[in-house]
């Protein structure tokens, strides 16, 4: 993948520009696991707290985890 950055932006993934992106291709015998990046202003938020902003999206890199004031209870 030459642009990695603008397949992100095609599926509405703004990222900053220092943000580093390492695309892999994976194997029967390896796998990558994307870690969502923490949104903003959620220092004060638990671990289950945390884990209601991950959606299917941000897990497999084409989405970032739901925003605090966008995320449900």
């Amino acid at each position: 993948m030459i642009d990695p950055a603008s397949v992100l932006a095609e599926f509405g993934v703004e990222l900053p520009e220092n943000t580093r992106i390492s695309v892999w291709d994976s194997t029967a015998e390896v796998r990558y696991l994307v870690i969502p990046m923490r949104p903003e202003n959620t220092e004060h938020l638990s671990e289950s707290e945390l884990q209601n902003l991950i959606n299917r999206n941000s897990m497999i890199g084409t989405a970032l985890a739901t925003p605090v004031d966008e995320a449900t209870p």
